[in-house]
């Protein structure tokens, strides 16, 4: 099993993680606009009314409590429903004269909904293990009154909704091919998001004291995917077990071949995968398909194999029989890499991880 004392050594320099729980005040979050001034934001959310984070459970909906069915109602007549789901919540606090926010996000205390919530938080171990702390949010899962609810940081910056309107692409900020080739890889190939075309899943961050100026990893609910672990995601409701999973190696090799490498590569540069629209916005198709994985960043996935397996241990993500025959994507994904760029001594491309395809045709 992981070590959790080792994440702050690594993450936090050696420090856990600081969550002022009983100073948090707590209001229902309104999605901000692509492009809206992050000062108005923040003035305005400081606005709202606030009640004791104690009190959160007020502004939940009544199907988030499998005993108690009655919707909690707050006397204050000024909180509206929040516009972006029933479940979110902003909230301030107080450290050293500085005002913090941070995002909180309830889910419904059954297993699927635990399973989901604790993958988000997985997706940041796995960032931190791999060397790219720089893109893995603050944040936990903890309790309130029996219901599991995740709390990160809130950070500056827009989402990859920016990209689908050309008026908002201007507030993006600029972020090198490198940095971008190497999230995706990461994310979306080693990782398997199974959500990879939804664009308000990255966080393009703008400098602050929080972070510096780059790209940040939210809503990893749908990570490490497999035929076993499948049924906790929408997905399952239209997938059919047959069918390598959605985003997985054998599922890109699967629609290389039947579509041609190129094709499918083309057809998932165009798609609304918020590092890839980034790529496209600022490459030719060409230099996209040479662009390449950095070899740090393979040899630290490489290194860092042993703490995947036991993170995806922990957290219940895989099936302890699936990792223990080594049938889990990311090993064999990294059985390729190995091959590939370190016996081999050949580059990784995007095209490869884009098309699971690392012959060279």
């Amino acid at each position: 099993m992981y070590d959790f004392v080792r994440f702050n050594q690594v993450y936090n320099r050696g420090q856990p993680l600081r969550w002022p729980m009983e100073q948090l005040q707590v209001s229902p979050f309104h999605r901000q606009d692509v492009g809206e001034n992050d000062d108005q934001v923040q003035d305005n959310q400081s606005r709202q009314p606030f009640v004791p984070f104690s009190e959160a459970c007020y502004f939940l909906p009544a199907d988030f409590r499998e005993q108690d069915k009655i919707h909690y109602e707050h006397p204050c007549d000024a909180f509206q429903k929040t516009l972006h789901a029933d479940s979110l919540l902003i909230g301030f606090a107080e450290h050293f004269g500085k005002l913090e926010r941070y995002m909180i996000k309830f889910f419904p205390n059954d297993p699927k909904a635990v399973a989901t919530a604790k993958r988000e938080v997985l997706l940041s171990y796995l960032l931190v293990e791999s060397g790219e702390g720089d893109h893995a949010p603050k944040i936990t899962m903890q309790y309130l009154d029996g219901l599991p609810y995740l709390i990160r940081r809130f950070y500056r910056g827009v989402d990859g909704r920016a990209l689908l309107s050309e008026t908002t692409r201007a507030c993006l900020p600029i972020i090198d091919n490198e940095t971008l080739v190497k999230n995706y890889a990461l994310r979306y190939v080693l990782f398997g998001d199974l959500d990879f075309d939804n664009p308000g899943n990255i966080l393009f961050i703008r400098s602050s004291a929080l972070t510096q100026k780059t790209l940040l990893h939210i809503d990893g609910e749908y990570i490490f995917p497999d035929p076993q672990t499948i049924g906790h995601f929408v997905v399952n409701e239209t997938w059919d077990p047959s069918q390598p999973v959605p985003g997985s190696l054998k599922w890109r090799q699967a629609k290389s071949a039947e579509m041609g490498v190129d094709e499918f590569f083309e057809m998932m540069i165009a798609q609304q995968n918020p590092v890839l629209g980034l790529l496209r916005m600022r490459n030719t198709l060409s230099q996209l398909k040479e662009m390449v994985l950095p070899f740090y960043v393979i040899q630290n996935c490489l290194e860092a194999l042993p703490y995947y397996e036991q993170l995806a241990r922990s957290f219940e993500a895989i099936p302890l029989e699936t990792l223990v025959n080594g049938e889990a994507d990311f090993q064999q994904i990294l059985q390729i890499w190995e091959q590939h760029n370190i016996q081999e001594l050949k580059p990784i491309t995007l095209k490869h991880l884009v098309t699971g395809v690392y012959e060279n045709k």
